[in-house]
């Protein structure tokens, strides 16, 4: 029953997390930048509103995991405000290649980390974390990896031909894999420390505010009811009801089928972007995330097998 429970908790966080791209294209007369102010704000006020609750309601439990967290953040506070920023980061890059390039394809080249894992982890090991252990990555991995490549590839060269190409959007969705990667790495850092994998995402929540905030007096914001109601759904929602339902339902899980659901938030980002905004495909960029997904999703089933 537990596992049931945690499957059907990671689907609908899956979900969640693939319609945010939805709710911030229905953001209207806000610069991209400050949509991304929407995101982070919302989601702040989200993530306080629980908190609030928790305290309220579980005083105890509440207060041991605060104390807990907030005691192996003091000892580590350079890991966790790295790793807040290069979450905020992967939220900004995706947010804005939503909205600026394509959010179905966009949510599919996020899942493209695996490119630059490698070479993320041996940038980060050098010159911030030597103590994380290096990972062998092995021939199946780096096979694995060319195929993304050829996908991701075949989605940009499907996007070249057209006259209202985006470059700063299809930059920004690139990019989004990248700092995912380097994200990946930095899990593994806050688990070193004790720190609850979630913080992942409240600290790029914090982080990416205070960073943003500034931009709310400088570029176009549009503060209407419509507007509230949509980022409501972009942060409160998606963002953080949707990641705590995400990282619990991972938690919960069995270890082998728990990557393997985690394909289903670019699924169904797609679809959503399909059936909410229109957005169509070319065939070659069908290809291309078919390429990315099956491929992840081959590999994923293959180092589970590994590992028993």
């Amino acid at each position: 029953m537990g596992s049931t429970k945690g499957l059907s908790t990671l689907i609908l966080g899956c979900l969640l997390m693939g319609s945010m791209g939805v709710f911030a294209h229905f953001i209207e007369g806000t610069h991209p930048i400050n949509v991304l102010l929407y995101r982070f704000t919302f989601s702040l006020a989200g993530f306080l509103v629980i908190a609030a609750l928790c305290l309220a309601f579980s005083p105890k439990s509440a207060n041991a995991y605060i104390k807990s967290n907030l005691s192996s953040i003091k000892k580590h506070p350079v890991i966790y405000l790295f790793t807040g920023l290069v979450s905020a980061l992967v939220m900004a890059t995706y947010v804005w290649g939503t909205l600026l390039f394509s959010l179905g394809m966009s949510v599919v080249m996020l899942y493209t980390a695996s490119i630059y894992l490698p070479f993320a982890e041996k940038m980060m090991r050098r010159y911030f974390l030597p103590s994380i252990p290096k990972t062998s990555f092995g021939t199946k991995y780096y096979v694995s990896s060319a195929i993304n490549l050829t996908g991701l590839l075949l989605i940009v060269g499907s996007t070249l031909s057209n006259a209202n190409l985006n470059v700063v959007g299809l930059v920004s969705a690139i990019s989004s894999g990248f700092f995912f990667s380097i994200m990946m790495v930095m899990v593994r850092a806050l688990k070193s420390v004790d720190v609850a994998p979630e913080h992942t995402l409240i600290s790029g929540i914090a982080v990416g505010f205070v960073l943003f905030i500034p931009f709310a007096f400088i570029l176009p914001v549009t503060i209407s009811v419509s507007n509230i109601g949509f980022a409501t759904g972009l942060g409160a929602f998606a963002t953080t009801i949707g990641g705590i339902f995400y990282f619990k339902g991972f938690s919960s899980v069995r270890a082998d089928i728990a990557p393997l659901i985690a394909y289903f938030e670019p699924i169904f980002g797609s679809l959503l972007a399909l059936i909410f905004l229109g957005e169509k495909y070319s065939l070659l960029a069908i290809v291309g995330v078919l390429l990315i997904i099956g491929t992840n999703f081959v590999y994923t089933i293959y180092s589970r097998k590994a590992l028993k």
